[in-house]
């Protein structure tokens, strides 16, 4: 039948750790650069992965902070364009960007509903999975907000 993801427990964080963090500036700079702008996201979120066969909840822990930061990102980057735009283009923006990130998160959601349904994988496997989709659905949103903000996407701002 399904199962249930438990809450993670927390874990402490030893100087041993490695939780990564999001380095937004040299990620906009892969993206300007790369032909598919997309590995950057997954490139700057790698060390999540770093010891998750030995540990999947530090694993979890870093992939639920990396989307933080690119929450943080996202929200600075909005702030901005609302400030220093025309309000239309501001307003649009908005609505890309909210749809696109709920867009994202619902085949989050969906990929952890079937794992739960049909997989044999430790909920921690799952866990992990899920919160390695929504870092990534975050970075991906910031990334498409970014590049449409500067004129350089394939669909910029109108």
């Amino acid at each position: 039948m399904f199962r249930r993801i438990g809450l993670v427990p927390l874990v402490s964080c030893s100087a041993g750790a490695v939780i990564a963090q999001v380095d937004v500036r040299a990620a906009e700079a892969c993206f300007t650069a790369a032909d598919d702008p997309a590995t950057c996201v997954v490139g700057a979120q790698d060390p999540c992965l770093d010891k998750a066969g030995e540990t999947p909840a530090v694993a979890t822990l870093c992939f639920t902070e990396t989307r933080a930061e690119w929450s943080a990102a996202l929200g600075a980057r909005m702030r901005d364009l609302m400030a220093d735009s025309d309000p239309r283009l501001a307003a649009v923006a908005q609505i890309e960007t909210k749809y696109d990130l709920l867009t994202n998160l619902l085949q989050c959601d969906r990929l952890r509903d079937l794992a739960l349904a049909t997989s044999d994988a430790p909920d921690p496997t799952i866990a992990l999975n899920y919160a390695r989709c929504q870092s990534t659905a975050s970075g991906l949103s910031y990334m498409r907000l970014f590049l449409r903000s500067r004129g350089t996407a394939k669909e910029p701002l109108k």
